[in-house]
Order: structure tokens, then C-alpha cells, then sequence
């Protein structure tokens, strides 16, 4: 019906949503080819918030799929354009995700980074979910860095928000 009325924005949606069910599903190859049609009609129509959801959803199923590269490569493009229409829960929210690749790759000092960016974010903001997010990943940087009292400091601070 999209289709016919020209009506792009909502064909896109529909695109992207199809991405979504198709990940869910596991079916990472579909959903990956629904998500960069959603994103190639996005960027047509100058759509720049639709646009990062697309970076971000292909980013995530890049980092499912264990190549890292691409995933931050998508979710650094989901980074600047959240920066350019200065939606900060955005930045916040890409700012954890690529923290979550580098602590796939082992990269810890690069991921704390990312994950501290984020905490700052939330810090300012009111959803609560990111703040505690932030801590919970946080915390789990510290583990893996067998820096238990910091690790326990900011799992605590994430069930206390949780």
C-alpha cells in the first residue's frame, strides 16, 4: 500500500520493521538486506533519526554475527548522525553499544571509555533503564579487570536503580 501512495517514510518502516522480525528470528541475512533497504529510503528522504535506528539495528546484527568491524563501523555512523540532531539519549545509547563491541573484542580500556561516555549521559538525562545500563556495564568491565571493589560499586548502584 506504501508503495503505491508513495507514501516512503512509512515504506521505510515497514522495511525496517521486517529487518526487526527477521532478526528475532535469527535470520540475520533477511534482516540485514530489509534493514539497508530501510536505510538507503531513510537517507533519500533525509530522514536522519530513522536513519541511526537503521545504523544501530545493522551495527546489531553485525555484532551478533561476530564481525566486529562492520558493526562499529555502523554504529559509529548511528553515532554521528545522533550527534547532528543532537539526541542525546541517542549518543548515550550508541556510546554503550560500541562499548559492548570492544568488550566482545577483549578491548576493556577502550570499551570502559565508551561505557563512561554513556554513564555521563545518563547521568544528565531521566531515564533511568540507561543509567543503570551504564553501571551494570560498567561493573562488568571492572570483573573482567578483577577490580572487584569497583565492580561491586557499580553493580550496586545498578540494582539500586534497577
Amino acid at each position: 500500500m506504501f508503495k503505491e501512495t508513495g507514501d516512503k517514510g512509512e515504506l521505510a518502516k515497514g522495511y525496517h520493521n521486517l529487518g526487526g522480525v527477521y532478526y528475532y528470528q535469527a535470520e540475520y541475512s533477511k534482516a540485514l538486506e530489509y534493514y539497508l533497504t530501510a536505510l538507503k529510503i531513510f537517507e533519500e528522504a533525509g530522514n536522519k533519526k530513522w536513519a541511526g535506528n537503521c545504523c544501530n539495528d545493522i551495527a546489531g546484527v553485525y555484532q551478533i554475527q561476530s564481525d566486529f568491524p562492520k558493526s562499529l563501523e555502523f554504529y559509529l555512523v548511528a553515532l554521528k548522525i545522533r550527534e547532528e540532531i543532537s539526541d542525546k539519549a541517542g549518543i548515550g545509547i550508541c556510546y554503550n553499544n560500541i562499548g559492548n563491541v570492544y568488550h566482545s573484542q577483549h578491548e576493556f580500556s577502550k570499551s570502559l571509555e565508551y561505557y563512561q561516555k554513556a554513564l555521563k549521559i545518563a547521568l544528565e538525562g531521566s531515564e533511568k533503564t540507561y543509567l543503570a545500563s551504564s553501571y551494570d556495564n560498567i561493573g562488568n568491565i571492572y570483573f573482567e579487570l578483577a577490580d572487584y571493589p569497583r565492580a561491586l560499586e557499580n553493580y550496586t548502584n545498578a540494582l539500586t536503580i534497577f
